[in-house]
């Protein structure tokens, strides 16, 4: 039974609680821990908040205008210079986290008068305002890439694009802006990349969900590869094809000259079958003269011997 009570209030953290002692120990154990709960519950949330804001602060997306002032490791990936590329990447890892955009920007259209001008009072607008037909949406991005996904596109050795992933394993989570991921680059390029498979491989490890992720065409990774692969085999068949048809037409031009050698060797064989008929002709027209002079002597001899018989 209950022989005597006691009220206690209990103030933690900015919270007040109270209960009246009458109670064993273990509830007054109970109470504790319920107010305990209540403050690590609330302290709990404010440490989500701000860890999340730390963590947005802490990794914050860098992105640096292509006109004004890239990267140096992208100027170097843009020139193929592999070599340096991966000693900058040595000295600043933190470049193979940096987005290089470039955008549109409004252009005059040329040979534009300026209405401005009273010289070109003919001219319905300002030459500043008529812009290129080109220029649709002014502010845009043309592109916009990490250094994975330039060296992805730009061809870049397999081991210059397994550095860079390395250093920032992140990048493989990053769409530029068609909305394609590091993979979905790679995969189309399979078909001109003998180490294409290397990098897909990697980039599946990096992030697996990717292999499921669709680019703004709705294709896979997969299916990209699917595609390539299939732009390979075509590629190789017309130049199967091509190479057969350059070798039927170089036989047949090795077999139109050698008939053609043929020919003039018969013409030569003909000149000289001329030549003996000729040769022939004329040793006969020789003969045959000299036939008639031998009768034409003998019929004067004949003729001189009958006079003298008549004398």
């Amino acid at each position: 039974p209950v022989t005597w009570a006691k009220n206690i209030s209990l103030k933690v953290g900015g919270f007040e609680t109270s209960f009246q002692l009458a109670d064993p120990v273990a509830t007054i154990t109970d109470k504790v821990n319920e107010v305990t709960d209540k403050v690590n519950e609330v302290m709990g949330g404010l440490d989500s908040d701000l860890v999340k804001q730390a963590e947005a602060l802490e990794h914050k997306e860098i992105e640096l205008d292509y006109e004004e002032n890239p990267t140096k490791l992208f100027l170097l990936l843009q020139q193929k210079a592999w070599g340096l590329a991966m000693m900058q990447l040595e000295k600043h890892p933190e470049e193979a986290e940096v987005w290089v955009y470039r955008k549109f920007v409004p252009e005059s259209a040329p040979n534009v008068p300026d209405a401005s001008d009273p010289g070109k009072s003919q001219a319905l607008v300002k030459q500043e305002t008529a812009l290129s037909t080109v220029v649709k949406e002014p502010g845009k991005y043309r592109w916009r890439l990490l250094p994975l996904h330039a060296s992805i596109v730009l061809g870049a050795p397999q081991e210059v694009t397994t550095k860079i992933l390395l250093t920032y394993p992140e990048a493989a989570r990053k769409v530029d802006e068609r909305g394609s991921l590091p993979v979905h680059l790679a995969a189309s390029r399979l078909d001109v990349d003998d180490e294409g498979e290397k990098v897909v491989l990697q980039l599946f490890g990096a992030h697996a969900d990717s292999i499921d992720i669709t680019d703004r065409n709705g294709r896979t990774a997969p299916e990209l590869a699917k595609l390539a692969r299939a732009r390979k085999a075509a590629e190789k068949q017309r130049l199967m094809e091509t190479a057969s048809r350059s070798s039927r037409l170089s036989r047949a031009c090795i077999e139109t000259s050698a008939s053609m050698n043929g020919r003039e060797e018969e013409d030569d064989d003909d000149d000289d079958d001329d030549s003996s008929v000729k040769s022939s002709f004329s040793t006969r027209f020789r003969n045959l003269m000299k036939g008639s002079k031998s009768m034409d002597m003998s019929d004067k001899k004949s003729s001189n011997l009958e006079t003298a018989k008549s004398d």
